[in-house]
C-alpha cells in the first residue's frame, strides 16, 4: 500500500506548515530491534528532523475534526467549516486507517461546491477528496475547473494535485516532470517524496532513496505526519527490492514517530511474521484493528491467526474481512479493488475474485504495484493467457522493471505463452 503526497499537501499549507529550504547536518541514527540489536540502516538519519508528539499531533487533529464538526450548524462561516473538514478527513483516513473518513470529506467537499460555486478553492478540495477515492477523472475536471476559475492564483497547487494524480495512474514521466520543476522552485518535503517515488517505479532504486533520504532534512514545520510518510516510504521502497531487514528499520522509525500510523504497523507486523515471530505480528494487528476500521488490517490478522493453528477465530475475522470489503467495493471499487484483491489472494482465499479485482485495479492504473498484483492473481489462478498479456504490457510500459518480484512475475508471464524473456529483464 502506498498512498501519495497529494492527499496532504493542502492539508500542511492549511495549518500553515511551510518549509525552508535549508539543509541541517545529517546526524547518525541506529533503529534498535525489540531484542536491543541494531537494524541496518542506510547511515542518514531524520533523528534530527524534530517533530512534536505524534500521540499529540493525532490527538489535535481529532480535536480539529470534532470542534469543525460541532461548528457546522452554528456557525455562519459553515462553507470554511466543511472545506476543513473536507481537508482534514483524509489525512486521519490516511494515517489512522478510518475508511468512513474518505467518504465524509467528499460529502463535506461537495456541500462546499454547492455553497461556493464560483470558488477555485472548493473545486481543489474536491480534486483532493475524489482523488483519494481514485476518482481520478473527476479529480482531473475539478482541478481544470479550479484553473479556470483561480487562473495562476492556485497554478502551483493545481500542479501538485495533478502530479499526484498522474503519478497514481501510472503515468510517472509525466509525474516526475512536474515534480522536477516544483522541487527546483522550492524542495519542500512532499514535493521531495513525491519525486523520490517516482525515481523508484523507474527502478532507480538508488536515486530515489537518496531524494527521500534528503526530503525531510529541511523540513521544519513540527507535524509528524509528512516526516513519517517519508520513513514508511523508505520502508516499503526496500520490503518491495526484497530487503526486510532495511524496511524493518524504517518501519519502525515511521511509527516511533507516529505510534497510531496504522498501515506501517500493519507492514511492520507481516514483515516480522515472515521473519518467524508470528505470534508478535498477532499482537501488532490486534492493536491496529482496535481502532482502525480499514478490512485489509483485519484481513491481514486472519491469515496470521490461520498460520498458527487459531482456526475458528481465523474463520471469523475472515468473514469479517470479506463483508467489510464488499461493501467498500459496492461503493467505491476503484479505490479498493487492490487492496480486496491481496486480501482473495491471501487468506480471502478467492483466486477468481481476486483476478477479476486486479483487472479492474489495472483499467485506471497502470503502476508497477497494479502489474505485480494483476500477474500474480493470474498466474496463481491459472490464467495463462491474462499473465501472458499482462507481462508483455508490463514489460512495454516500464522501460525498467523496478522490483525483483515484478521482474520474476513479467518472466513467469511470459513464459506461460511461450514468449523470450527481453534481454534487460535476463
Amino acid at each position: 500500500m502506498r498512498c501519495s503526497a497529494g492527499v496532504f499537501f493542502t492539508w500542511l499549507t492549511f495549518l500553515g506548515c511551510r518549509q525552508t529550504p535549508v539543509a541541517p547536518k545529517a546526524t547518525g541514527v541506529v533503529v534498535l530491534s525489540d531484542a536491543g540489536n541494531p537494524l541496518e540502516s542506510s547511515g542518514d538519519s531524520l533523528a534530527g528532523v524534530k517533530t512534536t508528539s505524534g500521540r499529540i499531533a493525532v490527538s489535535n487533529l481529532d480535536g480539529q475534526i470534532e470542534e469543525f464538526t460541532r461548528l457546522l450548524d452554528k456557525s455562519a462561516r459553515r462553507a470554511d467549516m466543511l472545506q476543513s473538514l473536507a481537508t482534514l478527513l483524509p489525512v486521519r483516513a490516511q494515517f489512522l486507517g478510518r475508511v468512513e473518513d474518505y467518504d465524509l470529506a467528499l460529502a463535506d467537499a461537495e456541500a462546499v461546491i454547492a455553497l461556493r460555486p464560483k470558488d477555485p478553492k472548493a473545486y481543489l478540495t474536491r480534486a483532493h477528496a475524489r482523488s483519494s477515492l481514485h476518482q481520478f477523472k473527476d479529480a482531473s475536471s475539478d482541478l481544470d475547473e479550479a484553473a479556470r476559475l483561480g487562473g495562476n492564483r492556485l497554478a502551483d497547487e493545481i500542479d501538485a494535485s495533478r502530479a499526484s494524480i498522474l503519478q497514481a495512474t501510472g503515468h510517472t514521466t509525466e509525474a516526475q516532470e512536474i515534480l522536477q520543476r516544483r522541487a527546483k522552485n522550492d524542495p519542500e518535503i512532499l514535493t521531495m517524496g513525491a519525486l523520490g517515488l517516482t525515481l523508484a517505479d523507474q527502478g532507480k532504486i538508488t536515486e530515489a532513496d537518496g531524494v527521500l533520504a534528503k526530503a525531510p532534512l529541511s523540513y521544519f514545520g513540527g507535524l509528524p505526519f509528512p516526516v513519517a510518510w517519508i520513513e514508511f516510504q523508505r520502508g516499503f521502497l526496500w520490503e518491495r527490492q526484497g530487503q526486510p531487514t532495511k524496511a524493518i528499520g524504517y518501519y519502525r522509525a515511521a511509527i516511533e514517530r507516529l505510534p497510531e500510523y496504522a498501515v506501517a504497523r500493519a507492514h511492520l507486523a507481516g514483515l516480522i511474521a515472515a521473519e518467524g515471530d508470528r505470534e508478535k505480528g498477532i499482537a501488532i494487528l490486534r492493536e491496529v484493528t482496535k481502532t482502525a476500521t480499514d478490512p485489509e488490517f483485519v484481513g491481514q490478522l486472519a491469515g496470521l491467526l490461520a498460520e498458527v493453528g487459531q482456526r475458528d477465530e481465523a474463520a471469523r475475522t475472515k468473514e469479517q474481512a470479506t463483508a467489510g470489503f464488499e461493501k467498500l467495493i459496492a461503493k467505491h471499487p476503484a479505490a479498493f479493488a487492490d487492496h480486496a484483491a491481496r486480501f482473495y489472494l491471501g487468506p480471502g482465499a478467492n483466486p477468481k475474485r481476486a483476478l477479476e479485482l486486479a483487472k479492474l485495479n489495472l483499467e485506471g492504473r497502470q503502476t508497477p504495484d497494479a502489474f505485480d498484483l494483476g500477474l500474480t492473481a493470474a498466474l496463481e489462478g491459472g490464467d495463462s493467457a491474462t499473465a501472458c498479456k499482462l507481462a508483455g504490457e508490463a514489460a512495454t510500459a516500464m522501460p525498467a522493471i523496478p522490483t525483483p518480484h515484478l521482474t520474476f512475475l513479467v518472466g513467469k508471464g511470459r513464459e506461460a505463452c511461450g514468449a523470450p524473456t527481453p534481454a534487460r529483464m535476463q
